[in-house]
């Protein structure tokens, strides 16, 4: 049985709580740039990357950086505490436009 494609919201403020949720524990991908402007890149790290210290993850929420430079810190701190290509993370991101759990299972860990 295939599931039909899920539409993201419009809108930051009509991203519901529950889709958030998901977004931020790394479990469902999001669906449209509302989705990924909406989240907080440091709890979405603090639930899908544990190895990451929430000292090292104080960049990655709040709006001090944008998103791209979230991106590109989110994709550093991977390399770092656990090996995974800053770029292909990053670049995972931009297509993605997250870095969720299963998007960092289809990076290749010996890329470095």
């Amino acid at each position: 049985m295939s599931m039909a494609a899920r539409k993201g919201a419009r809108r930051r403020s009509d991203v519901m709580a529950d889709i958030l949720a998901q977004l931020h524990a790394g479990t469902l991908e999001t669906a449209s740039l509302s989705e990924m402007l909406v989240m907080d890149l440091g709890e979405l790290m603090k639930n899908s990357v544990p190895e990451i210290t929430p000292h090292d993850r104080t960049g990655l929420s709040g709006a001090k950086l944008g998103v791209v430079a979230k991106m590109v810190l989110g994709g550093q701190l991977i390399h770092d505490h656990i090996g995974h290509s800053s770029s292909a993370c990053v670049m995972s991101a931009i297509k993605s436009s997250m870095c969720s759990q299963p998007a960092l299972n289809r990076m290749n860990p010996s890329e470095t």
